[in-house]
């Protein structure tokens, strides 16, 4: 719109100089008015018809901005919603995988666990068990540095 504005006041103080330097003819008066304003009249004209044209090729590439914009944002949307939709399945594929694969586990190692492992097991809580006792008698017992010590004097 600046842009606009500093050409309209350039091309009008061109006009003006223009018709200062022009030669006065000998024509009357009146017909030197009525030549001043038909120019004038259709230096206004031109200015509305460049005016007009400049306005409708700044409409046009708003237009087209505006469509080149949609289109751009209906294209990324368009892949974004295909790139989802692949993720979803490449999850919903392995989440299958993992499950299947655990449930495998289970199965082979509940088939696998023999009935020599809960005598083995137990035995590993009576020494995890007597562990823990020592443990707990080590701490009550009071150590050399907890004695008091006297400073001979």
């Amino acid at each position: 719109m600046r842009s606009c504005l500093t050409r309209l006041s350039v091309a009008i103080v061109s006009a003006a100089l223009l018709l200062a330097a022009l030669p006065v003819s000998a024509k009357p008066v009146d017909s030197q008015d009525n030549s001043f304003h038909s120019d004038l009249d259709r230096f206004a004209s031109t200015l509305k018809a460049e005016g007009q044209r400049a306005l409708t090729a700044t409409a046009n590439a708003v237009t087209h901005a505006v469509h080149d914009g949609r289109a751009a944002l209906a294209e990324a949307e368009t892949d974004a919603a295909k790139q989802l939709q692949e993720f979803r399945a490449a999850l919903n594929e392995r989440k299958a995988r993992l499950g299947m694969i655990g449930e495998e586990t289970i199965a082979a190692w509940l088939d696998s666990w023999p009935d020599s492992w809960t005598d083995t097991m137990s035995a590993m809580h009576r020494s995890a068990t007597g562990a823990l006792d020592w443990f707990r008698d080590w701490l009550k017992t009071p150590s050399a540095s907890d004695k008091p010590t006297q400073i001979p004097v």
